[in-house]
């Protein structure tokens, strides 16, 4: 059953990728948007413990609209985006060769990620290109809000199957991704990820709501505010503290720009109203209380203190996996500068995991192959230059938005930057939508700076021609 849905779901982001691509090869100004939606769909879907469906959909996407004229611009941005992806295929490479020695299987697994960066690099070269860079969708950021709406609601829908499979609001993560749930139930409780995971489309959701209340309508400014408070309840409902936080933050940028503003106080109060009526159900129903998750949230943000509840409060994991990659790289100069190949990080860390577990909470159990949160991987992957790398497109990414976009919004710049944050949260390595936000012209740009009218003969001109 299982094999059969990865199967399924596999092929169906595929074809529907073919299908969405080719609808661009006569509506350019359409390619962002139809692929940001496709990708907000499939960038969470974890079905039979594989995240590749964002890559199935964007590969079918590249395939039915492949670049014209493969030209690579003369610019810095474009340059070190390119020298970026060049390093990671040869990274990519590095690891086939690391696990070469491990089984042939485990080999062959890893040619999975030359083939991603290759795509990621096809794309950029699409997205640059004349065709796509010059006419844009002024309408994205509430398409975009329209699609945060419904992959909500579905999130939601199958949130509470996994409630009644466990009976707990408490345990829904571990009903939708966990075998103990649904041992005796069905593998499509597991077509989520963990929240953590799935929360990174918000970050590409909520700016596009922000925006649209910003630039919208009334109505649809109304719109975006109901897809808002949904989006934050179900991170709350679901105890996502990675979701609640970058919520609340774009929230607190947009508010401390826009707090004038009548419709924004207006679609505040609906706002919080929504979300408190969520956090009234969790308390309620709910065995662990909203005090904790309160808690918890501050404690992540270390400003709380965790021995009152419990010590994994502090995230002891995640700061040990984080902190073995800095001792996996101190060992070796070369591979502190090179790391050692893509994908070997849980072979090399754990070691030091184990002592780390160890000495901290004075029990572990040593496994040969240790999940690690994406900062953790980059690192111990591709050493300090890859880290490098990955700052300097951050802050290549930053400059380009406060220099392009014609009024700064400071939750834009949040975007990119709660991808870089949240690295240290989960792996997040094979998420197409982290390099669509860093590389030049890219997602955020679409989203905030490119909303001009496009006259209708320009329109016509560029559809014969392309």
């Amino acid at each position: 059953m299982t094999a059969f849905l990865i199967l399924t779901a596999s092929v169906l982001s595929l074809v529907v990728g073919i299908y969405f691509g080719y609808r661009t090869r006569r509506r350019p100004e359409f390619y962002w948007t139809y692929l940001i939606i496709g990708l907000v769909f499939t960038v969470p879907l974890a079905i039979g413990g594989y995240t590749w469906y964002d890559e199935f959909f964007a590969g079918g996407y590249l395939l039915a609209n492949l670049p014209g004229k493969m030209r690579i611009k003369n610019k810095a941005s474009h340059i070190l985006f390119i020298i970026f992806l060049c390093y990671m295929i040869l990274q990519a490479f590095r690891g086939i060769v690391f696990f070469s020695e491990v089984g042939f299987g485990d080999a062959i697994k890893k040619v999975r990620w030359v083939a991603f960066f290759t795509l990621v690099f096809f794309l950029f070269l699409k997205i640059t290109s004349e065709k796509v860079e010059a006419y844009y969708d002024r309408n994205l950021p509430y398409k975009v809000t329209i699609a945060g709406l419904v992959f909500n609601v579905i999130y939601l829908m199958f949130g509470a199957v996994s409630l009644y499979v466990s009976g707990s609001t408490g345990f829904t993560q571990n009903a939708m991704i966990s075998d103990v749930y649904r041992l005796d139930t069905s593998p499509l409780l597991a077509i989520f990820g963990s929240t953590a995971y799935t929360a990174s489309v918000l970050f590409v959701i909520v700016p596009a709501a922000l925006i649209s209340i910003k630039n919208d309508t009334l109505r649809s400014a109304k719109f975006a505010w109901l897809v808002l408070a949904l989006a934050l309840a179900t991170q709350v409902l679901f105890l996502s503290r990675s979701g609640m936080l970058a919520i609340t933050i774009f929230l607190v940028l947009f508010f401390f720009q826009n707090w004038r503003s009548r419709r924004v106080l207006h679609g505040l109060v609906v706002f919080s109203i929504l979300v408190f009526s969520a956090v009234v159900i969790q308390d309620f129903f709910n065995e662990i209380p909203f005090a904790v998750i309160f808690e918890d949230l501050k404690n992540t943000l270390h400003l709380g203190d965790a021995s009152r509840f419990n010590v994994d409060l502090q995230d002891i994991d995640r700061k040990i996996w984080n902190y073995s990659a800095v001792l996996a790289l101190s060992d070796n100069p070369l591979n502190m500068l090179f790391g050692h190949g893509l994908r070997t990080s849980g072979y090399v860390v754990a070691p030091y995991v184990y002592e780390l577990f160890l000495e901290a909470r004075g029990f572990a159990s040593y496994n040969d192959d240790v999940a690690t949160p994406a900062f953790a991987a980059l690192a111990v992957d591709t050493g300090v230059v890859g880290l490098l790398l990955i700052l300097a497109l951050w802050g290549t990414c930053l400059t380009q938005i406060y220099s392009k976009v014609r009024k700064l919004n400071l939750f834009m710049l949040f975007g990119p930057t709660v991808f870089i944050l949240h690295l240290f949260v989960i792996n997040i390595f094979d998420v197409m939508f982290l390099y669509l936000a860093l590389m030049p012209s890219g997602l955020y740009q679409a989203l905030a700076e490119k909303r001009s009218s496009i006259p209708v003969e320009a329109v016509q001109e560029r559809r014969e021609s392309y």
